[in-house]
C-alpha cells in the first residue's frame, strides 16, 4: 500500500497562496500581525537567540543574521549550530529534568525528532496561527511551525562518473549490477522509511533486502561522510542526502531525476527553558513569511517544494510525492526503525 501522503506537486499550491500573504521585505512593526507586534519590544531587551539543527558555515550563519536583523530593523544576535539530533534530544530531556539550562531558545529539526521531544517535556506549545497569523498550512503540531521540506532519500550522482543519460530514474534502477560497491549511504535506516512512503512499505523492504544482498551499497558513519563520498568521486551514487548547495558551488554532482520522490518538513520548536521566546516566535515567523523563505533559498538551498523556482521546485516538477507525516512517524517511525535496521545488519 502507497504512503497516504502521494499526491502531485501541484496539489500543494495552496500552501504557496498561503505564503505569499505573509510579509516580504524589510517591514516596520506596523506592517506586522498584531501578535507579532507585540513580540518586539520583548525581543528588543532580550537581543541574542541560539537556534540547533544546522550546521553552517559562518558565512551563511553571518548571512541569515544580516537577512534577521534587516527585516526587524533592530540588531539581534544569531547563533546557529547542529549536531546529532536525536543526541542533543537525550541531553536536553536530561537537562530539562536535571533542571539544568539546555543553552540554546529553538530546535530546528525533523518530525522523527520532535515526537521525542514533545514526548519528554523539551519543547513548549505555541499556537503559531492563532499567536502569529502564521498559515494553518504551516502548523507542524501544537508546538511546533514548519520551515521546509526535505529528503533523506534523495538520490545525488557524480558527473565525472556518471553520465546524465547514464543517471538513476527509478528506484529500481538502483539494483543494476553495474552500481554494485558503488553507492554511499548512511548507517541509518531514515532513508528507507522515507522510501516507504513514496513507493509502499512492502517494495521498500523488498528493495532494501535486496539491494543489501547484492551489495549495491557501502554505509557510512554520517549523512556528510556521504555526500563527500560522491562529491570526491570515491562513489558514482549517494543515497540521503542533497546537493542543492554543491551544485550551485560548481561541485560535480547533480541530484537524479528519480520518480516518485519522497519528502518531510523541518520544523522549529521552542525549548521549554529558552531564555529568549520573543526573538524565538520571530525567528521562526520570519522564516515563514516570503523573505525567510527567499534567505533559505538564497543561503542555504533549501525551502518549500511549493515554492515557484527554488532548485526543489524544479526537481519536483511533474514527479509524485510521497508524504512523510508527522503521523506517519508516530504510527510507524520505530517500527520500520527496527525492521529496516534488522535487514541493515544494524544494532
Amino acid at each position: 500500500m502507497l504512503g497516504r501522503g502521494i499526491r502531485h506537486v501541484g496539489a500543494l499550491a495552496l500552501a504557496v497562496a498561503a505564503l505569499t500573504t505573509l510579509t516580504s521585505g524589510p517591514v516596520k512593526a506596523s506592517g506586522l500581525p498584531p501578535g507579532v507586534q507585540a513580540l518586539i519590544e520583548g525581543a528588543k531587551k532580550e537581543g541574542e537567540i541560539t537556534v540547533y539543527g544546522r550546521t553552517l558555515k559562518p558565512s551563511a550563519v553571518r548571512a541569515f543574521s544580516k537577512r534577521l536583523n534587516a527585516f526587524y530593523g533592530f540588531p539581534i544576535k544569531l547563533n546557529m549550530g547542529g549536531g546529532f539530533h536525536t543526541k542533543k534530544a537525550a541531553e536536553a530531556a536530561l537537562a530539562i529534568k536535571n533542571k539544568v539550562p539546555t543553552g540554546f531558545d529553538v530546535f530546528w529539526t525533523s518530525y522523527s525528532t520532535s515526537v521525542r521531544l514533545e514526548r519528554s517535556g523539551v519543547v513548549q506549545k505555541v499556537d503559531w496561527v492563532r499567536e502569529l497569523g502564521v498559515p494553518a498550512s504551516l502548523r507542524a503540531s501544537e508546538y511546533g511551525v514548519k520551515s521546509h521540506d526535505v529528503s533523506l532519500c534523495f538520490v545525488t550522482y557524480n558527473t565525472n562518473l556518471v553520465k546524465d543519460s547514464e543517471a538513476p530514474r527509478s528506484w529500481d534502477d538502483l539494483l543494476d549490477p553495474k552500481w554494485k560497491g558503488r553507492i554511499a549511504m548512511p548507517r541509518s535506516p531514515s532513508p528507507w522509511i522515507y522510501l516507504a512512503t513514496a513507493i509502499g512499505e512492502e517494495k521498500a523492504t523488498a528493495m532494501l533486502t535486496e539491494f543489501m544482498a547484492k551489495g549495491q551499497g557501502k554505509m557510512m558513519a554520517r549523512f556528510p561522510d556521504v555526500r563527500a563520498k560522491v562529491l570526491t568521486g570515491e562513489f558514482a551514487l549517494a543515497i540521503g542526502t542533497d546537493a542543492f548547495k554543491q551544485i550551485r558551488q560548481g561541485a560535480p554532482v547533480k541530484m537524479a531525476p528519480i520518480d516518485p520522490i519522497a519528502l518531510s518538513n523541518w520544523s522549529f520548536y521552542l525549548m521549554s527553558d529558552t531564555k529568549s521566546p520573543n526573538l524565538a516566535k520571530l525567528w521562526a515567523y520570519w522564516i515563514a513569511t516570503a523573505d525567510g523563505q527567499q534567505a533559505l533559498n538564497e543561503i542555504d538551498g533549501t525551502g518549500f517544494v511549493t515554492t515557484e523556482g527554488n532548485d526543489l521546485n524544479k526537481l519536483a516538477a511533474g514527479k509524485k510525492i510521497g508524504w512523510l507525516t508527522r503521523e506517519y512517524v508516530q504510527e510507524n517511525g520505530l517500527r520500520l526503525r527496527k525492521k529496516f535496521g534488522k535487514i541493515m545488519g544494524l544494532r
